[in-house]
């Protein structure tokens, strides 16, 4: 009787214990922006060597879609219920370094020893006086897609093999884009276009620097707004006179996507994009003709895009900080990311030795990008750090799209958005 007894209290504490434990797991939390399929695949690969390593810990992935994500971010940290980590745009850093909403996580790169931060890229986007917050988990750059095949049938070198003899200048851009630009049916109006471009400040400002200007005062903490030097009013009238004077830009009143002239549909023979959208069109097979990417043509002071990096941050609610920290290294370590790329993981790091290696060559390599990667990092520009980026980015995009339909001058453009972002930058 008293050996069943002993027995059965084994059963039952073994039964228990496990409950015990699995009770005692530790949870994190991140958000990420973009669709639910997406980010539970995406996070799963990311999470994947995390969970293995630390089977004590629950991760749990809170996906918010990207029309809503930081208004969604906000509330939760006003209602104290934010996550401990998540994926915040560099631009709005700032913003929440300003309400002490994220926290820096100097204490914890100081003592670690197995921490390689010169192999990540964007120091600078997340770093504020001296202290870093969040380590910089994808980047991207702008460039331009080109249809490889419409230049091919035109007999046209590709803006690729152009920029290797050193000729990809704005010029031979103009040049090559009015040969692409045709009215293929005869009805007077162009139904296939050179360039197709976004009218944002993503192209505009890029335009400013290659004419040797500047767009704010200061990198960190812009006071005033430079957007109506001469450099920068010779920048739109440049994409004014893409769609007025050489019109190889399809004109904003046209609504050209609805008529289905865009780059995918094979109507536009170059484009704006990024390389992150390499990934993306790569695994997804958006297109059905040869294409690849050229950096921007050159301007007058030089050659620069635009680049921004996208860092994983640890909120000051988070009542796990260090272990959140250690989470932060493993999903953006390159274990992880070649994890991803390996699972078709739609992912562009923030890792300068991911770039050189083999297998994101033996994927990637076939946009120029195992080539580029050199060039990108020597002509790329981080925008400044305003707190209201998104506001700011409005206005520029309104009043650049005002001056491309003719509704106001370039200097009436460039002096009206100047004016309406100093107001911003004024406030409190």
């Amino acid at each position: 009787m008293k050996k069943l007894v002993i027995a059965v209290l084994i059963v039952s504490m073994l039964m228990v214990f496990p409950t015990i434990a699995m009770a005692k797991k530790v949870e994190i939390s991140l958000a990420e922006w973009g669709d639910v399929r997406w980010v539970k695949q995406a996070m799963g690969l990311r999470t994947y060597y995390f969970e293995k390593e630390h089977p004590e810990v629950k991760v749990n992935i809170i996906p918010i879609p990207m029309a809503n994500y930081y208004d969604k971010l906000l509330t939760m940290i006003a209602g104290g219920v934010a996550p401990d980590s998540a994926c915040i745009a560099s631009s709005l850093l700032r913003k929440f370094i300003s309400t002490r909403s994220i926290i820096s996580i100097n204490q914890f790169m100081e003592k670690d020893t197995t921490l390689d931060w010169d192999d990540y890229l964007g120091h600078e986007e997340v770093t504020y006086d001296g202290k870093v917050y969040g380590l910089p988990a994808g980047r991207n750059y702008v460039c331009w897609a080109y249809n490889a095949d419409m230049f091919k049938e035109a007999g046209l070198p590709s803006p690729y093999e152009i920029q290797k003899q050193g000729n990809w200048t704005q010029e031979k851009f103009i040049e090559v884009a009015k040969k692409l630009t045709q009215d293929t049916n005869g009805d007077g109006v162009p139904d296939q276009y050179g360039f197709g471009g976004w009218g944002g400040y993503y192209e505009f400002f890029p335009l400013v620097w290659m004419n040797g200007g500047k767009t704010y005062d200061d990198f960190y903490y812009p006071t005033k707004c430079l957007l109506n030097s001469p450099e920068a009013k010779k920048a739109l009238q440049y994409m004014v006179d893409m769609v007025k004077k050489y019109k190889i830009t399809p004109p904003p009143q046209m609504e050209a996507a609805k008529l289905g002239i865009q780059f995918q549909t094979g109507k536009i023979a170059m484009d704006m994009s990024n390389i992150g959208t390499a990934c993306w069109a790569l695994f997804g097979k958006w297109y059905n003709f040869d294409w690849n990417y050229v950096l921007p043509a050159r301007g007058e002071k030089g050659l620069y895009t635009f680049a921004e990096v996208v860092p994983e941050v640890i909120f000051a609610q988070s009542k796990n900080k260090e272990l959140t920290y250690e989470f932060l290294k493993s999903i953006t370590s390159l274990p992880t990311y070649f994890h991803m790329l390996e699972n078709r993981g739609r992912w562009i790091p923030a890792r300068k030795s991911y770039t050189y290696d083999p297998r994101f060559k033996k994927v990637y390599g076939q946009f120029h990008l195992d080539v580029d990667w050199d060039m990108m990092e020597k002509y790329a520009r981080f925008a400044p750090k305003p707190v209201n980026p998104f506001r700011i980015e409005e206005i520029i995009s309104n009043q650049i799209d005002l001056a491309r339909r003719g509704k106001k001058t370039v200097d009436q453009a460039c002096e009206d958005m100047t004016a309406e972002i100093n107001k911003i930058l004024q406030e409190k």
